[in-house]
């Protein structure tokens, strides 16, 4: 039996990384010539689970899939396991398990996660996944870890120190920390002497941790362990060939042509180095690198073409006539407005906004690579190797997503098909979503709608749009 952690006296809170799904990190490797398992059809492992809250929509979304988390802390474990059961899921499991202690016979993994686990565990332990990457990692499988990273982490760790000191110096409870120490740090930016930089360094970081959870700085700040790296060490310590970081605008979009003269000033000569020069100029705190075997050839001159082999998706609606001919498209999410002239991104456009959040193949669209490039490195269109959400069949009674149904019965956040964190904050929708089991009649959702604007269909429109219906 593992032994008890702070993860099982102070919750850490919930949470779904996009960053971190199969086809996140598939779709990268696809741009970069790798031939990579169907997402629709893999093994995944997550390492540091949790209570299984990134890994288990992964698995509502992809039945055809295999998941096993592995975490120390068995009260979050079992908090998970009680959701795998309420929502009825076959192709996920949990376990609370010592990762020193990971089973040799577990197979193979396409796809490998480990989430905020390297910075905050033993020496010993991070050294350990890389051994188990290197045992269970398919030939032409994909691992992905985050890390606080040089040089930004030095005034984090810095901060860290005095907020550590001043919590043992008042013998504070292990579950106050959080508290005292955030307190301190905006209590010492107040009268701190000394160069302006160092005020300076205070504020940013009190403003920093003002914005976090009590619960984030616990674990994430004021843990046992807070380890940062440069980029070059961690990929050295890996025994891994670095794919990219897990941000498809950083790979599409291109460098500053002054970052890239300096790093060529420098003398930079492979990639690593490039990548390492980078966070020393762009201030970096954190990295979340991908990771294949050594032996797979990776081909990065061509990632533009292999948008090819992709879906694509965006949230833009068509919004009428713009200026000068252009047409215009408003993103359903954050309500920024885009105008464009060129035909084939409008056709492109409307078809992925009338289909949103489901995704549509590269080869049933017109052939446009540049500006979609330049549209995805912009944040508003998306890559997929897989649609991620059933396009909608009118007049089909859908079914709710299984956690979603699970998690608003009781509060008012879920993750939805797309891997993002969604709040219903009407009790009328939350009720939807639940009786969208597959059995509620017609009418008992009419009942439920009664006196909403734009009814039966509206809602099941704007929950579509949501991404929390399976078709």
């Amino acid at each position: 039996m593992a032994e008890e952690t702070y993860y099982d006296v102070v919750a850490y809170p919930p949470g779904s990384y996009r960053q971190s799904h199969p086809d996140r990190l598939a779709t990268l490797a696809t741009l970069l010539g790798m031939d990579v398992a169907p997402v629709g059809a893999c093994r995944v492992l997550e390492v540091g689970c949790g209570d299984g809250s990134n890994l288990i929509p992964m698995a509502v979304g992809l039945p055809g899939s295999e998941f096993f988390g592995v975490d120390l802390a068995a009260a979050p474990i079992a908090r998970g396991n009680a959701v795998i059961a309420a929502a009825g899921l076959g192709n996920v499991r949990l376990e609370a398990l010592d990762l020193m202690a990971f089973p040799e016979d577990a197979g193979t993994f396409d796809y490998i996660v480990a989430h905020g686990f390297c910075s905050w565990v033993p020496d010993f332990v991070r050294k350990k996944l890389w051994e188990v990457i290197d045992r269970h990692l398919a030939p032409n499988g994909v691992a992905y870890a985050s890390y606080n990273a040089y040089p930004a982490a030095h005034l984090r760790n810095a901060v860290r120190d005095m907020m550590t000191f001043h919590a043992a110096q008042l013998g504070t409870p292990s579950t106050e920390r959080a508290a005292v120490g955030r307190e301190f740090l905006g209590a010492l930016g107040g009268v701190a002497k000394g160069p302006d930089v160092w005020k300076q360094v205070l504020a940013f970081e009190s403003e920093r941790l003002g914005k976090q959870r009590m619960d984030v700085i616990s674990h994430d700040e004021m843990g046992a362990f807070y380890n940062s790296f440069r980029f070059a060490e961690i990929v050295a310590e890996s025994g891994l060939q670095y794919v990219a970081e897990s941000s498809l605008r950083r790979l599409l979009a291109p460098l500053d042509a002054e970052l890239t003269k300096a790093v060529d000033g420098f003398g930079a000569t492979d990639l690593i180095a490039r990548e390492q020069y980078l966070d020393f100029l762009e201030f970096r705190s954190f990295r979340e690198t991908v990771f294949c075997r050594k032996q797979v050839p990776l081909d990065r001159d061509g990632v533009r073409g292999r948008v090819r082999n992709l879906y694509l998706a965006s949230p833009l609606e068509n919004d009428g006539p713009g200026a000068g001919g252009a047409t215009k498209f408003r993103d359903s999410q954050t309500g920024g407005v885009i105008q464009t002239n060129h035909p084939d991104v409008v056709r492109i456009l409307k078809r992925l906004g009338a289909c949103w959040p489901s995704a549509v193949a590269f080869a049933d669209l017109p052939d446009a690579v540049e500006p979609i490039c330049q549209l995805v490195a912009a944040g508003l269109v998306e890559l997929r190797t897989h649609p991620l959400v059933p396009p909608r069949v009118l007049g089909r009674m859908p079914v709710a997503s299984p956690l979603a149904r699970v998690q608003l019965a009781s509060g008012t956040r879920t993750t939805n098909l797309l891997h993002k964190m969604v709040e219903l904050n009407t009790a009328e929708a939350r009720n939807m979503v639940c009786l969208l089991d597959g059995r509620s009649s017609k009418g008992a959702l009419e009942t439920a709608c009664a006196g909403i604007r734009g009814g039966v269909d509206g809602v099941l429109d704007a929950l579509y749009r949501h991404g929390l219906l399976m078709g």
